[in-house]
């Protein structure tokens, strides 16, 4: 008999209600990470239909459509956060978080590989993956901190890119880190700071979350909403095929058609 079946008391039987999470998700978690793929699959397919010109939107000018993708990535951050905290408190195999981590290291550097073709000028280097993949590892590395560094770190990972840094920080080498004076030309940049301090942050709730579950699982039932926390199970194959899917679909529809004029001056003009 496994030690969840001794811990359940139940003989190895799965009593959870149909619906809920599997042994040891917290169902509420991958209902905030799957909200936040919707969010950004909508805010994508607004993207994607004003490049096409179907939509008139100031995505940049705008601060309501500016903002989004900085929310959404800082949500995804604090859902990493969470997550290693959680995996800590369940006491779940580190090689499983690494193998985790792992792919999603391997899903940013195929990203890489693949927008270098495209668009050689401003491929992704280091995008939401790459900073998903590193913050991961530095979770990894200070969960067991104390709340107050954790919380003074995560400030410190928000604040640094408002100060003066020296000019080695826009070298290629660092300018991943957040601290250069300049934006680098890229269809997607996520710098480590100041978006991994909202990692620090989740930390923080995945402990509060795990005191208030210490068995693991929440045992909720997502009611209306299973489709949702599927997505939050599966948010890497999502993240992963949802803009293929999407440009994909509109570049079909523009050669058959003939409708449509994708141009990146819509976005940026």
């Amino acid at each position: 008999m496994d030690r969840s079946a001794i811990k359940r008391g139940d003989g190895g039987a799965d009593t959870r209600p149909a619906g809920s999470a599997p042994a040891g998700r917290l169902t509420a978690l991958d209902v905030a990470r799957g909200l936040t793929i919707v969010w950004m699959v909508a805010y994508h397919v607004v993207w994607d239909l004003t490049f096409f010109g179907v939509l008139t939107v100031d995505l940049l000018g705008s601060f309501f459509w500016w903002v989004q993708p900085q929310i959404i990535t800082t949500l995804f951050m604090t859902w990493v956060g969470a997550g290693c905290a959680l995996a800590g408190a369940a006491h779940r195999p580190i090689a499983r978080y690494l193998r985790r981590t792992g792919w999603i290291a391997l899903a940013a550097a195929a990203i890489t590989a693949a927008t270098l073709v495209a668009f050689p000028d401003s491929y992704i280097f280091f995008g939401v993956l790459h900073c998903i993949a590193v913050a991961s590892l530095i979770g990894l590395a200070v969960r067991r901190l104390p709340g107050w560094v954790l919380a003074l770190a995560g400030a410190a990972f928000v604040a640094a890119p408002q100060l003066d840094w020296p000019d080695m920080f826009d070298r290629p080498a660092l300018i991943w880190l957040g601290l250069a004076d300049r934006t680098p030309l890229s269809n997607d940049f996520v710098p480590l700071m100041p978006y991994a301090g909202a990692m620090f942050f989740g930390l923080l709730l995945g402990r509060w979350l795990a005191t208030r579950h210490r068995d693991g699982s929440d045992g909720l039932r997502p009611a209306g909403v299973p489709a949702v926390a599927w997505m939050g199970r599966h948010s890497l194959a999502i993240y992963l095929v949802h803009q293929p899917v999407l440009l994909g679909s509109l570049f079909a529809v523009h050669h058959l058609t003939g409708l449509m004029r994708p141009n990146i001056m819509n976005i940026v003009g």
